[in-house]
């Protein structure tokens, strides 16, 4: 198990800051990408109403994490990805990365992707189309 460092603090409080910023009614996810101690960008899920968008009754969304890597203004090889999830009552939901964001994720060169668990947190390491996954431990829970 290892241990959250103050990076990832700063990341995860990144990622909470962004989920606020969500239009989707149920899932409030956020999304930042760091660069060792520097932030590079960060994103919300959002829910598009234009009728552009509309398949019958149901609307499109942008996924935090595809929000987050399109707000880059800087290469993003080398950087890792915090993604969070709370519920309505802020608890930690499971905010890991769907199959397809985790490929494009990996084909942008982001090499670690922390997201919240409905326990924690958790890591995956990208590299080489393998995934390598750990469990973290909280230092603090302060946000």
């Amino acid at each position: 198990m290892q241990t959250i460092t103050s990076t990832m603090e700063t990341g995860f409080r990144l990622a909470r800051s962004a989920s606020k910023l969500s239009t989707h009614d149920q899932f409030k996810v956020g999304a930042a990408i760091m660069k060792k101690r520097r932030p590079v960008s960060v994103g919300a899920n959002l829910v598009k109403t234009h009728p552009v968008f509309a398949d019958g009754d149901r609307w499109y969304t942008i996924h935090a994490e595809m929000k987050a890597l399109l707000a880059a203004e800087m290469p993003i090889a080398w950087c890792d990805i915090f993604v969070y999830r709370a519920t309505a009552r802020d608890e930690l939901a499971m905010a890991r990365p769907c199959d397809e964001c985790l490929k494009v994720l990996a084909e942008a060169g982001i090499r670690r992707v922390y997201y919240t668990t409905e326990d924690g947190y958790d890591m995956e390491t990208l590299e080489d189309g393998k995934t390598e996954t750990g469990h973290l431990q909280l230092l603090s829970t302060n946000g």
